[in-house]
């Protein structure tokens, strides 16, 4: 039985979006899709990554724990790794 390709590109990139002030500027990339784990790069401008990250790194694993029971997501661990868009200034 073949496996179901899956991309949550665009739901976490719909979760980071209110977070953020800079919206356009949020990309998010599948960065690596085996078997039993994705990992995902958000990228977003540098006024931007404090927010996604939040106080100890808060709202980032409050977004890895969303993703992660997510129905899509199944049997997958996924995880997130944030940065700064080169362009931003």
């Amino acid at each position: 039985m073949e496996e179901e390709k899956i991309d949550l590109s665009e739901d976490i990139k719909k979760l980071c979006i209110p977070l953020v002030s800079h919206p356009e500027s949020i990309s998010v990339t599948l960065t690596q899709d085996e078997r039993k784990s994705q990992s995902y790069l958000i990228l977003c401008d540098n006024g931007d990554i404090g927010k996604l990250i939040g106080r100890d790194g808060a709202i980032s694993n409050s977004l890895r724990a969303i993703v992660n029971v997510s129905p899509k997501a199944q049997r997958k661990k996924i995880s997130l790794k944030f940065d700064t868009n080169s362009r931003s200034k």
